[in-house]
């Protein structure tokens, strides 16, 4: 049996932390109750029948109508994607306290039960999946969108470890772009076209799906704050206000551009 140093609960930290292998008792309480509350919620998206979609989208929805539907899809498919990808390449492997790693854990496979939503969505209305999952390639107002999410978490992806400080501070500011922008602004923003379809009674199945997708991203900002938070914290870490505003005003820039396409 492989020799494995155990090291103390109280040595715990949220990055550059050691190895701890002792789960409990749990430093970051609130995310062992993030990764409970999660499990809770689990859903999949087969639960949901699409008959009524499938025949307001073809007999009832304008071109118009059937043009904002597909394009929520194919900013959404993508974006979870992009979304899962980071949680687990970007974050979590930086990650060193165990409880935090299930809770990202869980977070991870909820974005790959999103991107499923949405594949569930596609085949069941009968929608071309080639144009879907490579619109934002030729669509420039969404390509946009992502090219801007490149800028700013491609330095928290090539960061294989957080050796230094200002490693973790280039990380932190990738994972509030990520948390707080990605997750907290721009999804709740592509939500609502589908919602307001909801209010007039349209397209109600895919609705109550991208329903319980927005209760998991509100509790991925959550947990994402709480995150941001912690590492402020232990690694004692001022933000500079300018570099956080220009994140917000270059992502608002990108939004408007895109609802406007």
């Amino acid at each position: 049996m492989p020799n494995i140093e155990v090291t103390p609960t109280s040595e715990k930290r949220l990055v550059r932390g050691a190895a701890v292998t002792q789960l409990m008792p749990a430093k970051y309480p609130w995310a062992w109750q993030w990764y409970l509350d999660g499990n809770s919620n689990h859903w999949t998206p087969g639960e949901i029948a699409m008959g009524k979609d499938i025949g307001q989208y073809e007999y009832e929805l304008s071109p118009s109508e059937r043009h904002i539907f597909t394009t929520v899809l194919a900013y959404l498919t993508t974006s979870d994607i992009l979304a899962m990808r980071n949680v687990s390449l970007a974050v979590m492997e930086k990650i060193t306290a165990p409880e935090v790693q299930m809770a990202l854990m869980r977070h991870g496979f909820e974005e790959t039960i999103h991107a499923h939503t949405y594949q569930h969505c596609l085949e069941c209305l009968k929608l071309d999946q080639t144009d879907i999952y490579t619109r934002y390639l030729r669509v420039p107002e969404m390509n946009g969108k992502f090219a801007l999410s490149n800028k700013y978490l491609k330095k928290a992806l090539e960061l294989y470890s957080l050796e230094t400080k200002e490693d973790v501070i280039e990380f932190l500011y990738g994972y509030i772009f990520f948390a707080l922008i990605f997750e907290g602004v721009w999804f709740y923003n592509g939500f609502t076209p589908i919602f307001n379809m909801n209010r007039r009674n349209l397209m109600t199945n895919t609705g109550e799906q991208l329903q319980y997708i927005l209760r998991d991203e509100v509790n991925h900002v959550k947990l994402g704050a709480e995150i941001i938070r912690g590492i402020i914290r232990e690694e004692n870490i001022t933000l500079d206000p300018n570099r956080i505003r220009t994140m917000f005003l270059e992502a608002d820039t990108a939004e408007e551009t895109y609802i406007k396409m």
